[in-house]
């Protein structure tokens, strides 16, 4: 007898298979007496992979223990606030006479209205102003190790229950509060009004302290949101 081991199946064979897929009563005809079992296999198979692939996708996820959602985008904030300020801390070092001018003027307020009756704030000393770009300086590089450690202790603490996630957002929390007062007090408060920032047509820096401010007061509200599933707790 030839064999036929390895030979391409005919286009007739094929075509058999095929039905055999789409309509499960043409197996049923041929089970020898289990056509229910048959059909109830197929149409078994089809809801596993369909109307049930919610539920498999919850035990892969219990099984793998990913964090849950909220918890991936507060890590992510911090993450973004800690690398924001890092950054700004960095440029300020590297480029350090274009923001100086900044602080100069501001502090000088040799750009304000000239008959404005606020002037006698003013601030002449290069000391000074050399200090307190120093300062900025200095807070930047603290917010931005604060969040970014915090959000290490974040991650460590990703699959842990409630109560322990919580108390590893407080180192974050800690430098996004440094990071916010150095935007609302340093240059809203003291430089928008104290110094009267906002008359300058050159050396306005309100609207992109203001976008940092919004984005590190989201930030925090998000963080502070409670997580009360434990990763991987079935309903």
């Amino acid at each position: 007898m030839k064999s036929t081991v390895g030979e391409p199946r005919s286009e007739p064979h094929r075509r058999s298979r095929a039905a055999d897929r789409l309509w499960p009563g043409r197996i049923a005809q041929r089970s020898h007496g289990a056509p229910w079992r048959c059909v109830h296999s197929w149409w078994l198979g089809g809801l596993r992979r369909t109307l049930l692939g919610l539920d498999c996708t919850r035990k892969f996820c219990a099984k793998r223990d990913i964090m849950s959602a909220l918890r991936a985008i507060q890590l992510m904030g911090a993450v973004a606030i800690g690398v924001l300020t890092g950054l700004a801390c960095l440029n300020n070092l590297m480029d350090y006479n274009s923001n100086f001018a900044l602080v100069q003027h501001v502090l000088s307020m040799d750009t304000t209205f000239p008959e404005g009756t606020l002037r006698w704030r003013a601030i002449t000393s290069p000391t000074v102003h050399h200090a307190a770009y120093w300062l900025i300086i200095a807070i930047e590089g603290l917010a931005g190790v604060l969040c970014l450690a915090g959000a290490y202790k974040m991650l460590l603490a990703r699959k842990a229950g409630t109560d322990i996630f919580n108390q590893s957002k407080n180192l974050a929390l800690w430098g996004l509060g440094v990071a916010l007062a150095l935007y609302l007090i340093g240059f809203m408060v003291i430089g928008a009004e104290w110094f009267a920032m906002w008359q300058s047509q050159r050396w306005d820096g309100r609207q992109p302290a203001f976008r940092i401010l919004m984005c590190i007061g989201i930030i925090i509200l998000i963080v502070l949101q409670d997580d009360n599933k434990r990763v991987g707790q079935r309903d």
